[in-house]
């Protein structure tokens, strides 16, 4: 990729825009839809989701290893996309405009024919971006734009129950504003197809003649000190991150006691797609990692001071949701471009290109905190006995500032923390490239399978 192609950048994040904002409905209303309005208790509705998701977890290592061994260059990475985007569709009507007397069982359903679809279009999806950019920076730059966008549907699709719900004076979550919620979803996610697939390129597969078993590949990946590093630091930070926008509803509403959460909403996210440009530069200046930990930082400071805010502190509330909103983008965007790197560094030492894989590894871990986050704390919520739509008793407003504030800050300072042992940095990435391009940029039997270091020299900087 050349640094300065718009267009392709453009493209490339045209998906994560659409699939971002398809995933805010479940995140954020999709809860509150179903406990409040379709009536199924929060608790079971929490279960639901866990049981959904663990289930949805464990096909991404089988389509990430699928998606690595297709040779066809479209159907490779850009076939399963256009595959996989029509069923996340299929799946958002269901949910949204559910039948009437809907039960548990549409419910999981829906969720199961979503992420079915999820699966197949985001695994190979972020999977093209190390083939899309080799350099340290160049990733820096098209993650960012992606990510952008991705925080940029997220902003969008929080924007629309309430305009929604405004413009035809109904609430937020009332079953006709789901309903137009999933079909303007549905158009970004087939407009997001016709701008991506006439201008990203389908790059030919880099692999190896010979195949590496998964078990050995696995072996090889778990002696890489930056994988484990920025695994544990992503899936600590993930656990808590997950938990603010299931229950930013609930929060706003019974502790702060306003209306005013759809905004808070948008404000979060609209503060992430301004400060964006800043964190990237930030880690051209110095290195992904520093402006993660400084993003983590600044997240989960401004999470703890919102501890001390109550009935009548909406304005202080929403200061503070601003600045750690501030560094959202970047707790999203940083992490993945230094996955990019960290599948160069495997390929290296596998002989291969197992991308997918990787990248489905990864997506299990997100997949699998996020289940467990929602899918203890909305039961965590009805044990302590939450009752929708009156004053909570006091017993729940403090299990609502544990899972909302207390959490997030423990797990993100933990994350912040375990990033200072990460060492692929500028210098070193720059050395693995150095040995791709020396054999001209193949992964072939030429490279050396190493099991037994990390595939750096001794000697290389930080490796």
């Amino acid at each position: 990729m050349k640094p300065d192609d718009l267009r392709l950048k453009i493209a490339y994040a045209a998906p994560g825009f659409a699939l971002a904002a398809a995933g805010v409905p479940l995140y954020i209303y999709l809860p509150q839809f179903y406990s409040d309005v379709v009536g199924i208790p929060v608790g079971t509705v929490g279960l639901i989701l866990l049981a959904a998701r663990l289930f949805d977890a464990f096909t991404d290592p089988v389509l990430g290893i699928v998606s690595d061994r297709i040779r066809a260059p479209f159907w490779r990475r850009k076939g399963l996309i256009l595959l996989g985007m029509p069923v996340v569709a299929c799946g958002i009507l269901m949910l949204l405009n559910p039948i009437a007397g809907a039960t548990t069982a549409w419910l999981l359903v829906g969720l199961l024919v979503t992420f079915a679809g999820w699966t197949l279009a985001t695994i190979p999806y972020e999977s093209l971006a190390p083939d899309l950019a080799d350099r340290y920076d160049d990733r820096t730059s098209l993650v960012g734009w992606r990510d952008g966008a991705i925080v940029l549907g997220l902003l969008i699709a929080a924007a629309l129950p309430p305009a929604i719900a405004r413009f035809s004076h109904q609430p937020t979550v009332a079953p006709s504003t789901m309903t137009w919620t999933a079909l303007i979803i549905c158009a970004f996610l087939a407009g997001s197809l016709l701008i991506f697939l006439p201008n990203v390129p389908a790059p030919t597969p880099r692999m190896t003649e010979r195949r590496i078993r998964v078990g050995r590949r696995l072996k090889l990946l778990l002696r890489i000190r930056a994988f484990r590093v920025l695994t544990a630091s992503f899936l600590i930070n993930a656990i808590g991150s997950n938990l603010p926008a299931a229950l930013m509803l609930y929060y706003v509403q019974y502790v702060l006691e306003s209306d005013l959460a759809p905004i808070l909403v948008l404000a979060y996210l609209l503060s992430g797609v301004l400060a964006l440009p800043w964190w990237t530069a930030l880690a051209r200046r110095t290195e992904k990692h520093r402006a993660f930990q400084w993003a983590m930082i600044v997240h989960s400071g401004a999470f703890a001071a919102t501890l001390f805010c109550g009935p009548g502190d909406i304005l202080i509330f929403a200061a503070l949701t601003m600045l750690s909103g501030t560094a959202s983008a970047a707790v999203i965007a940083l992490p993945s471009a230094m996955q990019s790197d960290v599948i160069d560094q495997h390929r290296l030492a596998a002989g291969q290109d197992d991308a997918g894989l990787l990248i489905s590894l990864w997506a299990i871990g997100r997949k699998l905190t996020a289940a467990v986050g929602i899918g203890v704390a909305l039961p965590l919520l009805q044990v302590a006995g939450y009752q929708p739509g009156v004053a909570q008793e006091p017993r729940v407003i403090a299990v609502l500032k544990l899972l909302y504030i207390g959490i997030p800050v423990v797990t993100g300072l933990t994350a912040a923390a375990l990033m200072s042992r990460y060492p692929l940095d500028r210098a070193a990435h720059s050395h693995i490239r150095s040995q791709f391009d020396t054999a001209s940029n193949t992964f072939s039997t030429t490279l050396p399978l190493n099991e037994s270091t990390n595939s750096i020299p001794e000697g290389t900087p930080h490796a």
